[in-house]
């Protein structure tokens, strides 16, 4: 800026030299003032485009990385098979009267269904799977002690799986819910569990005719 004001005022003294008669001293003050504003204005537009381009720069930058990080870091969800069920292409399951319909997955999780019971497959990803369970019993055996990413909607409940194995029957005729927690822990989410309702190993949850029960419980099944 300093070399910007030498100029400027080179410039006012070349600017009165020719001027007749000469400026007083009130208007070269004035005039003076005036070039410092002009000077200090570029100055500022000049300090604006170097942050802006700068901005951009780094905004390019980060866009780029961003599609290398994707294009080199895609995350495969856990892969399955299928035992004594049917699975469409819509992720619908029905389970085989006979025998121990189950979904075996490549972290050795696996989610047996009840003879006959009715289930989707939502989705996978890398740390577990969401099922929707129409009516019947799914019980889950979950590789690792406190998987998260494991749920099984049952109705307007969603059953959140903590532990290691879970019972989550449901009857879609009588509306009709029982979670059970055999190890681990569960939490139950939906209507009269708004804030939702946590199980401990041994414990069971049944809802019924709009009220909610949880008793101790070592049985299994």
């Amino acid at each position: 800026m300093t070399a910007v004001l030498r100029r400027s005022s080179e410039d006012l003294h070349v600017l009165l030299s020719g001027v007749h008669p000469p400026l007083s001293p009130a208007r070269q003050i004035s005039g003076w003032q005036a070039l410092k504003r002009r000077a200090a204005q570029r100055e500022r537009r000049l300090h604006r485009f170097h942050w802006a381009s700068l901005a951009l720069a780094l905004s390019g930058a980060a866009l780029a990385l961003g599609i290398w990080i994707g294009r080199h870091s895609t995350i495969e969800p856990l892969k399955y098979t299928t035992q004594d069920l049917q699975l469409s292409a819509d992720g619908q399951m029905r389970a085989a009267l006979q025998g121990h319909p189950q979904l075996r997955f490549a972290d050795r999780s696996r989610v047996e269904l009840g003879s006959g019971s009715q289930a989707r497959l939502v989705s996978v990803s890398q740390h577990g799977a969401r099922l929707r369970l129409s009516d019947g019993v799914a019980k889950l055996h979950l590789a690792e002690p406190g998987a998260l990413g494991w749920e099984v909607d049952a109705g307007p409940y969603t059953v959140f799986a903590n532990g290691t194995e879970l019972f989550v029957n449901w009857s879609g005729r009588d509306q009709v819910l029982e979670v059970r927690a055999v190890t681990g822990s569960v939490e139950v989410e939906g209507p009269l569990a708004n804030d939702g309702i946590v199980l401990r190993s041994g414990q069971v949850l049944t809802v019924r005719q709009g009220e909610i029960v949880v008793r101790e419980s070592n049985a299994t099944r």
